[in-house]
């Protein structure tokens, strides 16, 4: 059975090229320079999720990504900005490690270390077993995925 691939965003809208569920209320809170309002607001998002989430982890076609497409600061002039966001993976194969809170400082400590964004999806094809060596032309145009099993071409 191929596997599912769910990525929670708790900030913004991504890429739509994959099942995800999505969140504005962090960084409308953010875009108001309310930390407090923010800090309620994920709370009540992680409240909403620890419901949902047992269900989903005892799948075994699930990989589960849990993340923000970007740091939103709640002071300042900036909007958006370059730190890291935090970043929680479950799935199978997945290397569990001994992180229990989920936060910039904590999930930094964990297994994954520090992901850049670029390196995120090649992470991802990676465990869902579709990930490919890079550089290897398998398809008549360059992806970053193996697209599964073709028909090879034959001249004669």
């Amino acid at each position: 059975m191929p596997k599912k691939f769910i990525l929670i965003l708790l900030d913004g809208l991504g890429d739509r090229s994959y099942q995800r569920l999505g969140n504005m209320a962090p960084l409308q809170a953010a875009h108001r320079k309310d930390p407090f309002l923010k800090k309620k607001v994920i709370e009540q998002l992680d409240l909403g999720l620890g419901k949902s989430l047992a269900r989903l982890m005892e799948r075994q076609d699930v990989f589960v990504a849990l993340t923000s497409d970007h740091s939103t600061p709640c002071k300042g002039d900036m909007v958006h900005c370059g730190e890291p966001v935090p970043l929680a993976i479950y799935g199978k194969g997945v290397r569990v490690d001994h992180v229990k809170k989920f936060d910039e400082i904590s999930v930094a400590k964990g297994a994954l270390g520090f992901v850049r964004g670029f390196e995120f999806m090649y992470m991802v094809l990676n465990y869902l077993d579709m990930g490919k060596l890079t550089g290897l032309m398998d398809t008549t145009y360059d992806q970053p995925y193996w697209p599964g099993n073709s028909v090879p071409f034959r001249l004669f």
